[in-house]
């Protein structure tokens, strides 16, 4: 008796994976501005188009169920959009700490 082996591939489909976008929106003296990234980090770092912040900002975050909305004193929003470096760094980890 003879045995046949067959190497069969089996093909898998890999689902794409969701990834959850997020939507940050600025209000900053009445103008609207919006950005968009993977990480609530990337989605505020992503906002442009102003320079120097002397007001407060109403920062809302969504990820496409839910919103969260949060006023930004002068001072944060500062370090935030007008800084740079280690400073810029620490006040965005702590205002994506607010949201999500």
């Amino acid at each position: 008796m003879r045995v046949i082996l067959f190497n069969m591939k089996t093909k898998t489909v890999k689902k794409p994976v969701n990834k959850p976008q997020y939507t940050a929106n600025a209000i900053i003296m009445g103008k609207k501005y919006q950005g968009k990234g993977t990480t609530v980090a990337e989605a505020i770092s992503s906002l442009k188009g102003f320079g120097n912040v002397k007001s407060k900002v109403i920062l809302a975050v969504t990820d496409g169920k839910t919103t969260k909305e949060r006023v930004i004193m002068p001072m944060v929003a500062w370090r935030i959009f007008g800084s740079h470096g280690v400073t810029k760094e620490i006040a965005l980890k702590q205002i994506s700490q607010l949201f999500f």
